[in-house]
């Protein structure tokens, strides 16, 4: 279609990655951005934020994480990065929803732009980088991380940062030894963030020895031998000058790999391929969309050993995690970048043949229009929870009674979840006890099942749909 002075295409740019671009921000705001300006957020995720919160509350140090006065007093769950960086959100933004959804959305830019990075150097085409970022948004694993503050989604920018330099180190001659120093130090982030498993960009230039230069093999397995030296020796360095991470580090293997491969308290599943399907199935709408594209155009890719090598590295990142029962779709979030990228490259010419079609100018303005769409459903949804409404509005009426800091008495059937402790935490700083729960000026019971003996008790007068508040007569 020829550009004409009276089309309504004249005013819009001469680039045939617009539609396309329009629809990734689409998506994004959509599926993004519009559940991060929600309340509410995964057990996992608010754990998160409360130790963070707690941390910026000069409650715990860095070495030294803390949750509740009664519960993980020394949290060593996960390693201390995450609630350091979290931390400081809250003392630049406030200590409260805002510093937490910029925390999001910093982090998903973060990702985003790392992707975008990854894509210009491997192809030479930044604007391109629009359909492996629509692809990554329109994966469910994803759009429910970032909006629940899990840690994979810090961890997941650091990672593609090592894979990114790590590439660069081979592509470009000019700084070698210090784009692999940035991959190193970019893993050893990733390490302090969720441990062993955000390593696995240091499986890069192996990836792709095997891929894509079997010649250079021995050449670039010495590079990643010094990548890899150079990760032991800071990560060595932080334990010669904070003898305290020796400590933590050896209280947090314990705790981890106890619970993961002995005791197995946070079993979720009897099949350790689960995690297989499971990412089977997060990529089928992005394997989906390629296979139509493939078998519509046919065009024979250019990149497919650099396509491989990506792959072969979302297996590093995702593979290692079936060892253990403890499974969860979120760890994916990791992996996924690679396994999209690579799937964007193997189908990178017949999309580019498609859209230089003249017919592809016409998609332009229902693109925009799916773009003013999705940012009026996203105001429409501001101030919304996407979860946990009924109890947010509990916790809010309880804390209105209790004192900063107070320990309040909890019904032992409620003591597994963490959500309750979570929200309680996050908003006064209130920790439970479930042990002795009557010693306590104020107890929280489940509303199905009241205290067998409720002598000594008064109930107070507030009605909540899953709890009952009792006060100490």
């Amino acid at each position: 279609m020829q550009k004409t002075e009276g089309s309504p295409f004249s005013k819009l740019p001469a680039n045939k990655y617009f539609s396309l671009s329009v629809l990734a921000l689409s998506a994004l705001i959509l599926l993004v951005v519009n559940k991060i300006i929600q309340h509410g957020c995964f057990m996992d995720g608010g754990l998160y934020l409360s130790v963070s919160k707690n941390y910026a509350r000069e409650l715990g140090d860095f070495w030294h994480p803390h949750f509740s006065k009664t519960q993980s007093n020394y949290f060593t769950e996960q390693p201390p990065l995450y609630f350091f960086v979290m931390q400081c959100f809250y003392h630049a933004f406030g200590m409260g929803f805002v510093a937490e959804r910029i925390f999001a959305l910093f982090c998903t830019g973060f990702t985003l732009l790392m992707i975008h990075l990854c894509w210009k150097l491997v192809t030479g085409n930044a604007r391109g980088a629009s359909f492996p970022i629509f692809m990554f948004v329109i994966t469910p694993v994803i759009f429910g991380a970032y909006s629940n503050f899990v840690e994979e989604v810090l961890m997941t920018g650091f990672v593609l940062l090592s894979a990114y330099a790590s590439l660069r180190a081979v592509k470009e001659n000019e700084k070698t030894w210090l784009w692999l120093m940035l991959a190193a130090i970019a893993s050893v982030l990733a390490f302090l963030t969720k441990g062993i498993q955000g390593c696995f960009a240091l499986a890069l230039l192996p990836c792709l020895a095997v891929s894509q230069y079997p010649r250079q093999l021995k050449f670039l397995l010495f590079r990643s031998f010094y990548v890899w030296l150079l990760f032991a020796g800071i990560l060595f360095g932080i334990a010669l000058l904070y003898p305290q991470s020796v400590v933590f580090f050896k209280d947090y293997i314990n705790n981890r790999l106890e619970k993961a491969f002995v005791s197995e308290v946070h079993k979720t599943t009897n099949n350790h391929l689960y995690l297989a399907g499971h990412l089977f199935m997060e990529l089928l709408p992005a394997g989906i969309l390629c296979l139509l594209l493939w078998v519509g155009v046919r065009k024979k890719t250019t990149h497919g050993k650099m396509a491989l090598c990506f792959f072969l590295l979302g297996i590093c990142g995702s593979f290692p995690l079936m060892l253990t029962t403890e499974q969860r779709g979120f760890y994916l979030v990791t992996s996924v970048p690679y396994f999209i990228l690579s799937l964007a490259l193997l189908t990178r010419a017949s999309l580019d043949h498609l859209l230089e079609k003249p017919g592809a100018r016409h998609l332009r303005l229902p693109s925009l229009g799916i773009l003013v769409g999705s940012v009026v459903w996203m105001c429409m949804h501001i101030g919304a929870a996407q979860c946990d409404l009924v109890l947010m509005r509990d916790v809010k009426r309880m804390c209105a009674l209790f004192s900063y800091g107070e320990v309040v008495g909890l019904d032992p059937s409620l003591s597994r979840g963490y959500t309750l402790k979570n929200y309680l935490i996050l908003e006064k700083y209130i920790s439970c006890d479930e042990e002795h729960p009557r010693n306590n000026r104020y107890l929280i019971w489940r509303r199905e099942s009241p205290p067998s003996d409720s002598t000594g008790l008064i109930r107070v007068n507030m009605y909540m749909p899953e709890f009952v508040l009792y006060r100490s007569a």
